[in-house]
């Protein structure tokens, strides 16, 4: 980039050193005066076994001071592996952090997303049935709770009642026991 009379602007540096602990890497440097530069960005090289070679891309955090000081930000590695905030990438895009995207595909589709949406009071379901230990609900809840504890509804360790357990004790019987307060009334046993 051309600098002004006041040589203030941007240079590239390329530095090649031939020393195996050195990597070749590119400086991008702003030039504020003859006497004020500091570091923008690099690209780094990196020698990995088998002659390969990775790419390391770092930036300046922007510390309010003039500082040569950079971090490194995304990785290319030999295997094409691209790592955002890591620098061993184990697939073709591995992020540490947060993704923020418009849409995602897998295989050429869009991925689908939950049903499940959070409301204030928890969570909603916007459509079809709900299954619980079946895969084929044929309700709007369809609760099939296979081999012992069956369904509890509330706390049962609280003392104070409050719940209704339904408790299969053979394939055509169930007990429903509703605990309104200890003081109170309680159904001990009903067929199905």
């Amino acid at each position: 980039m051309p600098y002004d009379s006041i040589l203030r602007g941007l240079k590239l540096c390329i530095e090649e050193i031939r020393d195996p602990g050195t990597q070749p890497e590119l400086n991008y440097s702003f030039i504020d005066t003859a006497s004020r530069t500091w570091a923008l960005a690099r690209i780094k090289a990196f020698q990995q076994s088998g002659f390969g070679g990775e790419l390391a891309f770092e930036t300046n955090t922007g510390t309010g001071t003039p500082s040569d000081t950079t971090t490194e930000r995304m990785r290319i590695d030999h295997k094409g592996n691209v790592g955002i905030g890591k620098t061993n990438p184990g697939f073709m895009l591995d992020v540490n952090g947060v993704i923020n995207a418009t849409e995602i595909y897998r295989n050429g589709a869009p991925l689908s997303t939950s049903q499940w949406t959070t409301v204030a009071a928890g969570i909603h379901y916007s459509g079809g049935n709900v299954g619980i230990g079946t895969t084929q609900p044929s309700a709007k809840l369809n609760l099939d709770p296979k081999g012992a504890g069956g369904i509890v509804i509330g706390n049962p360790n609280t003392g104070s009642g409050g719940f209704t357990s339904l408790a299969s004790a053979s394939a055509r019987q169930a007990e429903v026991t509703p605990h309104y307060n200890p003081s109170r009334h309680q159904v001990q046993r009903g067929e199905t």
